[in-house]
């Protein structure tokens, strides 16, 4: 277009000169002609007429011209006109004091005004006043420098919204003595708008790849790095300023991995996947750690370079190490343990591995067992045995404690104890099996059954003996103890003192074999004479039992204090029997000169637990063991009388209740006697229905 407006303006500066030649020739030739033509020669004024015919041709002929190229001017200036006004920017002129001297359309359709509004008006109105100085500062470096300078600042339209501007200023040569400034300003707001939300857009992925717990990094064609997050600076031990210096991304590997990194790096700058690749990362402070590094190519229009993610291994590979170590650990006891171990593919049940033991137990080899199934085999005779374990197995994915018969390879059967477990290796499943070897043990199982029916006949037979004894003992200690008064009332005259110690150490020895057959008989009967289990309130077995006791609290002056006690699951009888055999030995069993004075209490744990605590003349540690020992005594019988079966027969019963019976004590400082009970407690025991011979 400028060309094309040049030619033109060459075009009618030259039509012009001939224009004016032309009539400066027929102005001249005019001039010569004489205002008298009465004196010229005829020829003369035919001649003059003639080239005065001709100039006013030629005139006519410029005057056709000057009138087209009138017409050309005329549409070129029309030209500029539409060109100036209608082009994408705004044009401004303006005079020294900032006044709109000219201004085309897009100028006044930025500003929302007409040019006849904006003509005259003060420009610097339509700047926000933050930008007044920089408007006023490129205004000054465009006059220093002689040159267009550009400047950005931000301008209200005559509604008052808004907008960026991108700006290039210069001022124009004096005319008619005056300088006057062009402006040609662009409305970049919208560019603004993409660059701030580019801007964001970086900083939210910054903030992001701030967060992750992977190295993040970028590098340009080169090599060289251009970013990295904060987690990439923290695993190679480097700063902002080191990247910012230069750092190149090879120089971040372990020097046996840089050749590998460079053509990785090559492959992926030509557009290929280079994939996940491991190396080995050096810190700046020259230590080392395991990477998994995968890299994409960075492309706009073309590549720009490459984009990355570090992933430091160093605990995946603590945790590979680890798992292999414990499978190294893990085969080298399946193949040592005593027990005999098999793993076994599912849902086939083809053994994959077997160990020594296995091997001993069942008498093949290797080879025989491996890659085969115990059906195959035959190792199993009694199918049902096979099926139950099978079916265990598929319900609840192991199997605990079955009991087989196995052939080995020999015919022999054996007895195995034998457990599963489904487990999960690299991603297949398999069965573990454990097998004991319990022939012998079952062997003693008979044995032991024999002996134990051997001894429920002997304890039955021993049981009828104490019974039979103290029943048939009882009257001949009665005629010994009725005779031996008897005789001494006859011969009370005649004995003398020494006569009648003796005779009362006789009837005083039947009174002790008495009780003895009574002790000695109610403890055979623990455990045949009984009630059914009940539930039972201590608390009014504990009064009871003071009521029996009364006369030896009152002749002790005893002081007796409890807790309210709870109700059990029990054998009333023999609950009433434990709490009066523990209560009594703590008021027989005081120091002299002290009155007893004795606690009961309880606390529920996983069992009932009471205890009966004394004052009294307490225990030496090396004596418990005798304490509950049948007919043991560890007083003399002038200190303290009893037949040294009360403790035998409190344990007795709180063994059949499920408990167990202790004590701690020191001697001098009292004695504390416990004794438990299961809090569930099923057992429904009749008992036998033995009667007590008078």
């Amino acid at each position: 277009m400028k060309n094309s407006n040049g030619s033109k303006t060459k075009l009618k500066e030259s039509s012009n000169d001939t224009e004016i030649s032309a009539r400066q020739r027929a102005e001249a030739q005019a001039e010569k002609i004489p205002l008298d033509v009465s004196e010229m020669p005829a020829e003369k004024i035919e001649e003059v007429v003639q080239e005065l015919n001709v100039h006013q041709i030629q005139l006519a002929t410029q005057n056709e011209s000057l009138q087209r190229i009138s017409k050309e001017l005329e549409k070129s200036r029309d030209d500029y006109r539409e060109l100036f006004d209608f082009a994408p920017v705004g044009y401004f002129t303006l005079a020294p004091d900032y006044r709109i001297l000219e201004v085309n359309l897009t100028g006044c359709t930025m500003l929302g005004l007409s040019r006849q509004d904006l003509l005259n008006d003060v420009f610097t109105r339509y700047l926000l006043p933050a930008y007044t100085d920089t408007f006023y500062l490129c205004l000054q470096n465009a006059e220093k420098s002689k040159a267009l300078i550009a400047c950005e600042y931000q301008m209200h339209k005559s509604s008052g919204s808004v907008f960026a501007v991108s700006a290039r200023i210069g001022w124009t040569p004096e005319v008619g003595g005056q300088r006057q400034c062009r402006l040609a300003i662009m409305d970049v707001t919208e560019q603004k708008k993409a660059e701030t939300a580019l801007k964001e857009s970086e900083q939210r992925f910054r903030e992001l790849a701030d967060a992750l717990s992977e190295g993040i990094y970028e590098t340009d064609t080169s090599g060289a790095l251009t970013y990295t997050n904060r987690r990439m600076l923290a695993l190679l031990g480097s700063s902002e300023e080191e990247v910012k210096k230069g750092l190149s991304l090879f120089d971040i590997f372990s020097p046996a991995y840089v050749v590998t990194a460079r053509s990785s790096f090559a492959r992926v700058l030509r557009g290929e996947d280079a994939g996940a690749n491991e190396y080995l990362i050096k810190r700046r402070d020259g230590t080392q750690f395991p990477a998994l590094v995968h890299s994409l190519a960075i492309k706009n229009a073309e590549v720009q370079g490459v984009r990355g993610i570090l992933v430091d291994i160093t605990a995946h590979k603590k945790a590979e190490q680890a798992l292999k170590e414990s499978e190294e650990r893990f085969f080298k006891t399946f193949q040592s343990s005593p027990l005999a171990m098999t793993i076994a593919s599912l849902p086939d049940g083809r053994w994959t591995e077997v160990n020594d033991s296995f091997l001993r137990l069942t008498e093949y080899n290797r080879e025989e067992i491996v890659g085969h199934t115990s059906v195959e085999l035959g190792m199993f005779p009694n199918a049902e045995q096979r099926a139950a374990g099978i079916q265990d197995f598929l319900e609840t994915g192991k199997m605990i404690n079955r009991e087989f018969s196995v052939r080995t390879k020999t015919g022999k059967l054996i007895s195995v104890l034998s457990s599963s477990e489904q487990i999960t290796i690299g991603g297949k499943t398999y069965a573990i099996s454990i097998s004991v070897d319990i022939t012998e043990r079952k062997k003693a199982e008979v044995k032991l059954k024999e002996y134990s029916v051997k001894l429920e006949e002997a304890n039955a037979q021993l049981q009828q003996f104490v019974y039979a004894a103290s029943h048939d003992l009882r009257e001949p200690l009665r005629m010994m103890t009725s005779f031996s008064q008897s005789l001494a009332k006859y011969l009370e005259d005649k004995l003398d003192a020494r006569a009648r110690e003796y005779v009362e150490f006789v009837v005083n020895g039947a009174a002790r074999m008495q009780r003895l057959l009574d002790d000695l008989l109610i403890f055979s009967r623990v455990a045949t004479q009984t009630l059914p289990f009940q539930q039972v309130d201590m608390e009014r077995v504990f009064q009871d039992v003071l009521v029996n006791l009364k006369v030896s609290i009152e002749e002790t002056g005893a002081t007796i204090t409890h807790d309210k006690l709870p109700e059990i699951e029990a054998d009333p009888a023999q609950m009433a029997q434990v709490l009066q055999n523990l209560i009594s030995n703590a008021i027989k069993f005081h120091c002299q000169g002290e009155q007893p004075v004795v606690r009961v209490s309880y606390k529920k744990d996983s069992e009932w637990i009471f205890y009966v605590k004394d004052n009294g003349i307490g225990i030496s540690q090396e004596l418990f063991g005798r304490l509950f020992v049948i007919f043991s005594r560890l007083n003399p019988q002038e200190e303290y009388p009893g037949s040294g079966m009360g403790l035998a027969i409190t344990k007795r019963v709180v063994q059949r209740h499920g408990g167990r019976v202790w004590v701690e004590s020191e001697p001098g400082k009292g004695s504390t006697f416990y004794f438990t009970v299961a809090i569930n407690n099923t057992e429904k025991e009749t008992g036998s229905q033995e009667q007590v011979l008078s």
